[in-house]
């Protein structure tokens, strides 16, 4: 994973992750936000 990306646009690395199988509870704790914000991105 790359964190410079995650940086600029936090949103498309969760959606990478997602894709790549990551749970949001692990794309959270990577990224640096909270569970709730990562569900609110992916209603």
């Amino acid at each position: 994973m790359i964190i410079q990306s995650a940086e600029l646009n936090p949103k498309k690395v969760a959606a990478v992750m997602r894709m790549e199988g990551y749970k949001q509870t692990e794309i959270a704790k990577a990224i640096g936000v909270t569970t709730r914000t990562i569900q609110k991105w992916f209603k």
